[in-house]
């Protein structure tokens, strides 16, 4: 279903490079199953801090992240 989630550790912070989805999976709510998944996860190993480029800014918005000039891109805190 997931092709692939690239991301890059920081102490308590990750950078999510990208979330690929197959197309017969879009459009059912897993994208947003799977990002609230992901947060509980990162959370739990005690992420405080999860960053984004500027790509997909609308899904990004919806799942709770914000433009931030201190992280060059959009943030979502944990």
């Amino acid at each position: 279903m997931v092709d692939s989630i690239g991301k890059i550790w920081e102490k308590d912070r990750i950078h999510l490079e990208w979330v690929a989805i197959k197309n017969k999976y879009q459009k059912i709510a897993l994208s947003k199953r799977l990002m609230s998944d992901f947060f509980k996860r990162m959370k739990h190993i005690n992420i405080s801090h999860i960053t984004v480029g500027f790509y997909a800014q609308e899904f990004f918005f919806n799942n709770g992240f914000k433009i931030e000039k201190q992280y060059g891109g959009m943030v979502k805190e944990l």
